[in-house]
């Protein structure tokens, strides 16, 4: 019995599920949940980068030039609520909020002592 060898590329099965609205939500929704604006920022760059077009079309959508788009998306970014909503509008997704349970508050007050 033969077996073959495969090798299989991270980046672009992590592409391919990003194309999908629902689980690019999901993992933007996870690096919400991590309070990290970096989580966030290279979340958003992943799910760009990911979807037909990348940066061009996501530039295109929201009336910028790609480079002010992966200026705003860079490690030095901070897009800001205003460029956040414009994003993820822009990628179709949508931001929502939800109560925090009082052990996640509990949690958050922890940490920051």
């Amino acid at each position: 019995m033969e077996t073959q060898n495969r090798t299989i590329n991270v980046s672009e099965v992590h592409g391919k599920l990003l194309r999908d609205p629902e689980f690019a939500a999901l993992y933007l929704n996870d690096a919400i949940e991590e309070e990290s604006t970096m989580d966030i920022i290279i979340a958003l760059r992943c799910i760009a980068e990911a979807q037909q077009g990348g940066f061009d079309a996501l530039a295109r959508r929201m009336r910028m030039t790609p480079e002010a788009v992966d200026g705003m998306l860079s490690i030095k970014g901070d897009p800001g609520l205003a460029g956040f909503t414009k994003v993820t509008r822009a990628l179709g997704l949508k931001l929502k909020t939800a109560t925090r349970t009082r052990a996640h508050i509990e949690a958050g007050k922890q940490r920051r002592v």
